[in-house]
């Protein structure tokens, strides 16, 4: 696979970068064809995605350049197109990547209908930065039949109406090789930061006391399947229906709900509320929704984190963002009922959660103080060998992914207490 070097990327027109990125969709299902445990794959899908990020770099500062121009022909007209303007980003799902990878629609083409088929190429979802719409590796073409890498267009904001956040969004993700990480969590590091003193001329120097404990994080298998006909295979529109609408979401939900609240013993993770030495803080009052959460806010600042988001039950976050406001005014601390609802809570985002019970928040410094480990991305894959369903004409739709979590400074979580 022959990469094309930085130099020529910093270089090349926005044309050529497009060309490039046709080129690398032929690429990427050759690779996809390759045995994905050696450590060939993992070598050429390393330099294969850092290529992706680098094109995407280049092409939103083409994007950014045009901005100016762009910004005043939208206005103007009100025209969205493609890349180069300030139009909506394009955004691909689980589901419209999965129709579109070459070597999974083949596979769907040749062998739908027939018995003893095995088991699909896998397709897989990478995650950009975190964010659920730009897990894709290769975007579909625009409306002109051109290709573009995701995401474009970085520095653009993003959509507030699109789908809600997860906790995932919140927590430091990155990739593992293992099938359970080691790591440390330091004990009493509030105490231990204050070893550090003034000392006089001669002085003898004090000696820093830091502790740690060591712990694992295993990997553990997220999956879930939906049997389907054949006849759908061969309907794409069907097929991204079934992935976007089930399959993908049933991963994420139960995923965040292992997060924050997994019992620790296998299969599950260990969750964020399971740790020991997670902070409380108990409710300012009967309403008081933000002040208590300003206090936990506080209570991590204390111990010199930064909370960085806020993890609610949806009726509690509706009950706080209805609450009237005192004096008999009758219009609500939140704003008019008229507009979008708020999104922050002390400028934090909030990630609206089953998972959390009703009146109960956690406050987090959640870059920090946890990480995500992702073994095998989310795949999506197809079975025949299923029970009867090779009579039947039907086959088995399984979506699976493997992670594990870190919680290294569980002091960096407070759980707050609302009514």
């Amino acid at each position: 696979m022959v990469q094309s070097t930085v130099e020529w990327r910093r270089e090349a027109t926005e044309e050529e970068l497009r060309t490039r990125t046709e080129e690398m969709r032929g690429e990427w299902a050759e690779l996809s064809k390759m045995d994905r445990e050696s450590g060939e794959y993992r070598k050429a899908k390393e330099g294969f995605l850092a290529e992706v990020e680098d094109i995407d770099v280049n092409l939103t500062l083409r994007a950014m350049s045009q901005a100016p121009a762009a910004l005043g022909q939208q206005r103007a007209t009100g025209a969205t197109n493609g890349v180069g303007t300030l139009a909506t980003p394009e955004r691909r799902s689980a589901g419209e990547l999965a129709v579109a990878d070459e070597a999974f629609v083949e596979w769907c083409k040749r062998n739908a209908g027939k018995s003893g088929i095995g088991t699909s190429p896998t397709v897989e979802m990478r995650s950009f930065f975190g964010s659920p719409e730009y897990r894709a590796v290769v975007a579909e073409g625009d409306a002109n039949g051109s290709s573009s890498m995701l995401p474009v267009g970085q520095p653009y904001l993003a959509d507030t109406r699109r789908r809600r956040l997860f906790i995932r969004d919140l927590i430091g993700v990155q990739q593992t090789g293992l099938a359970s990480i080691p790591y440390i969590r330091e004990l009493n590091p509030v105490a231990n930061a204050l070893s550090a003193s003034t000392v006089a001329e001669q002085g003898t120097k004090p000696e820093a006391t830091v502790q740690f404990t060591p712990d694992s994080a295993p990997v553990v298998v997220i999956a879930t399947t939906i049997p389907i006909t054949t006849q759908i295979l061969e309907d794409a529109t069907t097929l991204v229906g079934y992935i976007n609408g089930r399959l993908i979401y049933m991963l994420e939900y139960r995923e965040e709900d292992e997060i924050l609240r997994g019992n620790g013993v296998l299969p599950d993770l260990k969750g964020i509320m399971t740790y020991s030495g997670i902070q409380t803080q108990s409710t300012a009052g009967a309403g008081e929704y933000a002040i208590t959460i300003g206090n936990a806010i506080a209570k991590i600042e204390l111990v010199d984190g930064y909370a960085d988001g806020v993890a609610m039950n949806p009726a509690t976050f509706w009950a706080m963002v209805t609450h009237r406001a005192a004096a008999g005014s009758g219009t609500f601390d939140a704003g008019a009922f008229t507009q979008a609802p708020i999104q922050y809570v002390w400028g934090l985002p909030v990630v609206r959660t089953n998972a959390m019970n009703a009146n109960q928040n956690l406050v987090g410094n959640f870059a920090m103080g946890a990480t995500l480990f992702d073994r095998s991305q989310s795949g999506v894959r197809v079975f025949e060998q299923h029970s009867d369903y090779a009579a039947k004409n039907m086959v088995l739709l399984r979506a699976e992914e493997r992670v594990a979590l870190a919680v290294n400074r569980p002091d960096f979580f407070c759980i707050a207490t609302t009514s």
